[in-house]
């Protein structure tokens, strides 16, 4: 995709194009960002009501948890469906996957210390650093993949 396609497709003068990006990957950079903060206020909507759990968690309120606090990340995929897949193509951002796997991993991450913390249960997870991380990783990737296939 070159600039002028980018220019066609939105309907707007190259004049107008240049006056605010130097080249698409300009525009590429401000369409991740604005996803992007689109993406965590989904996350932050989401993740709220695990955080109001005052006790661990058994699997039975993890599936409710699961089914019933992740409509926002939904209605973000639906939402911004084109634009995620732009930037997932060839010509997209190779960096805008592993930004949302980050985030997501560190929200995750927060989450089961924050389950340990109830409990006063912080310094077990200190010498498994290394497998906090991978475990939460592995359920960021399963959360994600469907958005990002």
């Amino acid at each position: 995709m070159k600039d002028k396609d980018i220019i066609e497709k939105s309907q707007v003068s190259a004049a107008s194009f240049y006056k605010y990006y130097s080249d698409k990957s300009e525009v590429l950079d401000d369409l991740e960002n604005d996803l992007m903060a689109k993406f965590r206020k989904a996350v932050a909507k989401d993740i709220k009501h695990w955080q109001t759990m005052n006790h661990s968690l058994s699997k039975k309120d993890m599936d409710r948890l699961i089914d019933q606090n992740i409509n926002e990340l939904i209605n973000f995929a639906t939402e911004n469906h084109e634009s995620v897949s732009t930037l997932l193509s060839r010509n997209g951002d190779a960096n805008f996957p592993y930004r949302i796997i980050e985030y997501s991993t560190r929200m995750i991450e927060r989450a089961i210390i924050y389950y340990y913390s109830l409990y006063h249960q912080e310094r077990l997870l200190s010498k498994k650093n290394t497998k906090l991380q991978f475990i939460s990783r592995q359920y960021a990737l399963a959360f994600l993949e469907p958005l990002l296939i």
